[in-house]
């Protein structure tokens, strides 16, 4: 036992009392020891510092592998007081210090050398308290892997994770013996890395390795760590990131590479870590895997890499600011999500906050695979991309494309909708566009070069295909009158919203979605036209009338969530076919008056139930094939009111 006593001034500062934890070492490493002293010895008025430093058998080892175990203690306190006090495993060391704030300094010493180890120490930081035996407590580092960390954790008493805290170059063998030591000692730990060297700042966990890797409860990354690598399904992600510094913030994410066989339940675990660790990501799959499975989200065996709209906005996909995907990638698609106990389905935002991604493999986007992620910030598509989805960049507002690429084979309608920093697009006239993908898009201009089924029109505000059927029309004016056109495309004037009355004086049909969501219509003229295609005046909450005296048959849900104002329909003398539910989703009481030639004979009288099989109903939702088949008359809309009235 070493006692040592320094004259120092006798009053300072007050002190609060610090515990000591004693790590004594048997022949590898024994437990803490709180005992091994004769405390009333000393407990005689006087303020000392009574420090038992670990070690003390002959058998044992210190920290870095020595057989001797020896400390240099430096003590510096109240008015500068300075001094030393050397000492060999199992020692107590007892000072007495005045009150006061003090640091002691706790190195590693060789005695055989005489030389100081400043890089293994601890510096303990406390009040001494007056007339009593402080006891600080000393936790040093262990700065080598051994079976003494499995010695260590072997003795930790408690049911709370054991404190581990290392002090060496951690490169992959290191890390792979650590965990070997952690799995061995059976043990939960909280791992303190921060002193640990490591090449770059990107920590590596690699993700072949599972051993140990669960006991891991809380963890600080090496204090150069700025981002995570190479890291799988046993990795406990959540731990890694939380650890990092940053991505507190979109705009200061971490980054996270994951590589492993991106299943449906692989992906999903993946989100719920992200979402767990409250940190914003760059997220890089490119070393994953295709998950076998031909169905389901995750990468699957075709290359699809699917992912599902989230019900609500709590969501690891929230948190990925950039996006590499797997480069066994070829295409990226959302599908909606579905609660199949009351079975309603849902599209959502796809990636809340992205701003980019990007795949070496991926030569599709697929239907709604970026669908309202309005931080994704392009100017360009990647050259490789072949075909895109339906609705795939639908609500992108930051996008700010101006040509499609080169080898595009196909694209979707509404592909681009409602992109509206889109605004200037160079097409070529053989582009395979075939419904609108461009509404919304109110501020583009279309410049197609060359000669080709299509061309510019309305002074490039316009699209059409072969001189006479409108494609698309993103920012039509108030009123239109467009003799020039035979078929009204589909979506060609969806979400114009500031259109009131149209007229197509030589149009035969009006296609599918043709008007959707334009709630600022309230006329439209198509006297030759003898289609209505499905859902064409969708939304229309300000349709008011309607005059197609040609018409032949009507579409599905023609008149679908028109709202409940009065509406006007002008037919010819012989009543159309009609799909059913023509005026699906109308839920308040709505008037439609009927129009039709006094000659006419086929139209019948205005139905009084809703269970008779008439025009009136068939029009009402039932539907009716124009000979003799009438639809369900559980597709009758009670809520129309019809009202029939005659022309000369």
């Amino acid at each position: 036992m070493k006692n040592s006593k320094n004259d120092l001034c006798s009053s300072f500062l007050p002190a609060c009392f610090l515990a000591i934890v004693l790590l004594f070492f048997t022949t590898c490493f024994s437990p803490l020891d709180y005992g091994s002293d004769d405390e009333d010895e000393w407990n005689d008025g006087v303020t000392r510092l009574v420090i038992t430093l670990p070690g003390g058998n002959s058998n044992s080892r210190n920290l870095t592998g020595n057989s001797i175990m020896g400390y240099d203690l430096l003590f510096e306190g109240p008015g500068g007081k300075s001094f030393t006090e050397k000492a060999t495993g199992g020692d107590t060391v007892r000072v007495e210090v005045v009150p006061g704030l003090w640091s002691v300094k706790v190195r590693l010493y060789s005695p055989s050398t005489n030389t100081i180890d400043e890089a293994k120490g601890e510096v303990l930081n406390f009040n001494v308290k007056e007339g009593v035996p402080n006891k600080p407590l000393i936790q040093m580092r262990f700065v080598r892997i051994s079976p003494m960390i499995i010695n260590y954790l072997s003795t930790v008493t408690g049911s709370g994770p054991a404190s581990l805290h290392l002090d060496l170059p951690l490169d992959s063998a290191a890390w792979s013996g650590l965990l070997n030591e952690i799995q061995a000692g059976g043990k939960n730990v909280d791992l303190n890395l921060s002193e640990c060297a490591m090449t770059g700042t990107v920590f590596e966990p690699d993700h072949s390795i599972s051993t140990g890797k669960d006991k891991i409860k809380g963890l600080v990354l090496p204090n150069a760590a700025t981002s995570i690598g190479s890291c799988g399904n046993s990795d406990p992600i959540a731990l890694y990131l939380a650890a990092l510094p940053g991505g507190a913030t979109p705009s200061d994410p971490v980054g996270l590479k994951v590589q492993m066989q991106l299943t449906a339940s692989a992906w999903e675990w993946l989100l719920d870590e992200i979402l767990d660790s409250g940190k914003y990501v760059d997220l890089d799959l490119a070393d994953c895997t295709r998950s076998g499975s031909a169905t389901g989200t995750g990468l699957r065996s075709d290359g699809n890499f699917i992912h599902e709209a989230s019900y609500d906005m709590v969501s690891g996909k929230h948190k990925i600011i950039t996006l590499v995907l797997p480069n066994a990638a070829s295409s990226i698609e959302m599908i909606p999500g579905f609660d199949p106990s009351t079975g309603i389905s849902w599209l959502s935002t796809a990636f809340m906050v992205l701003k980019s991604f990007s795949g070496t493999g991926l030569t599709s986007i697929g239907n709604r695979a970026f669908y309202s992620c309005e931080h994704l910030e392009m100017t360009a598509l990647p050259a490789s991309i072949l075909s895109i989805g339906g609705s795939a960049f639908f609500g992108c507002r930051s996008i700010t494309i101006t040509s499609l690429p080169a080898a595009l084979t196909s694209i979707g309608t509404y592909a681009f909708a409602n992109c509206t920093n889109i605004t200037s697009m160079n097409l070529s006239p053989s582009a395979p566009i075939v419904g609108n993908p461009f509404p919304g898009c109110s501020s583009i201009t279309f410049t197609v070069a060359g000669a080709g089924l299509l061309s510019a029109a309305e002074g490039g505000r316009a699209l059409v295909r072969n001189g006479d059927e409108m494609v698309a029309y993103p920012s039509a004016p108030v009123n239109i009158d467009l003799g020039y056109i035979r078929t009204v495309g589909v979506s060609a004037f969806a979400f114009c919203t500031n259109l009131e009355t149209a007229s197509f004086p030589d149009a035969t049909h009006i296609d599918g979605q043709a008007f959707y969501a334009c709630t600022s219509l309230r006329s439209v003229a198509a006297p030759i036209a003898t289609v209505i295609n499905t859902q064409a005046f969708y939304q229309c909450t300000s349709l008011e009338n309607v005059n197609f005296p040609s018409v032949t048959k009507f579409g599905l849900d023609v008149f679908q969530d028109t709202s409940g104002q009065a509406l006007t329909v002008t037919l010819g003398a012989t009543p159309p076919a009609v799909l059913t539910g023509i005026f699906e989703d109308v839920v308040t009481s709505k008037t439609v008056t009927v129009k039709f030639p006094s000659s006419a004979t086929g139209y019948g009288t205005v139905p009084t139930n809703t269970t008779s099989e008439n025009w009136g109903n068939a029009f009402r939702g039932m539907g009716w094939d124009g000979v003799t088949t009438y639809g369900d008359a559980a597709n009758v809309n009670g809520n129309i009111i019809l009202i029939y009235e005659t022309y000369l």
